[in-house]
């Protein structure tokens, strides 16, 4: 299991580690603690502590997360993430994490309260001003990692089990998405990405590790 949040993070107990990033503006290395279900980060002082995720996944696994509340309106440490993958900064500092149990895509704000951007779950909640692109069905294609580009667009990696990868991009402003790699009538234009992929500041994509590579 994870523990250790405020204190050393040489001391810290950590599970299987996904996505990672390092932010030099703060300092700070951000990492996934995949069987804890949270998103974690260790500050330039060495110690550790939580971001999003509450160290409880949904119960039962795999269950029916349809039908579990996501928690979106509460501080992001507070509530329950199932099996995060990715995560991704926005250029004004907003984080998005790919929850892909829930099926959603969340979004955390400055003041540390989690909602959700993108997805079709019955129980999620936009940002206030903002509404959910209800159309991207992730339930199905789960949203394994996200990626914002430096103008600020919001690209997701939907993966179709044991089958093939797409990658999307989300309009929050239009309330929209559109395939951009891999969708065109289902055919698997890209085989099995290694399901993390991010942006350089010139805004080139970097896929990691496909497989057919």
């Amino acid at each position: 299991g994870s523990s250790g949040d405020g204190g050393p993070a040489a001391d810290a107990r950590i599970t299987r580690t996904m996505k990672s990033e390092y932010r030099s503006e703060e300092g700070a290395f951000y990492f996934i603690d995949f069987d804890a279900c949270r998103l974690r980060r260790i500050g330039p002082d060495g110690m550790i502590s939580a971001v999003a995720g509450s160290f409880s996944p949904p119960s039962p696994y795999p269950g029916d997360l349809a039908a579990h509340d996501p928690g979106d309106g509460q501080p992001a440490t507070e509530v329950q993430l199932a099996w995060p993958w990715g995560f991704s900064f926005g250029p004004d500092g907003t984080l998005y994490i790919a929850d892909q149990g829930h099926g959603l895509v969340r979004w955390v704000d400055s003041e540390g309260t989690i909602y959700s951007v993108a997805g079709n779950h019955a129980f999620a909640e936009a940002p206030p001003g903002r509404s959910i692109i209800a159309g991207v069905n992730l339930l199905n294609g789960e949203p394994h990692d996200v990626a914002v580009a430096p103008d600020g667009s919001v690209y997701l990696i939907k993966i179709y089990p044991w089958l093939w990868s797409t990658i999307w991009r989300l309009d929050l402003e239009a309330e929209t998405w559109q395939c951009v790699m891999g969708c065109a009538d289902l055919t698997p234009c890209i085989a099995d990405i290694d399901e993390t992929f991010y942006f350089k500041p010139d805004a080139r994509m970097l896929l990691g590790s496909p497989a057919n590579a």
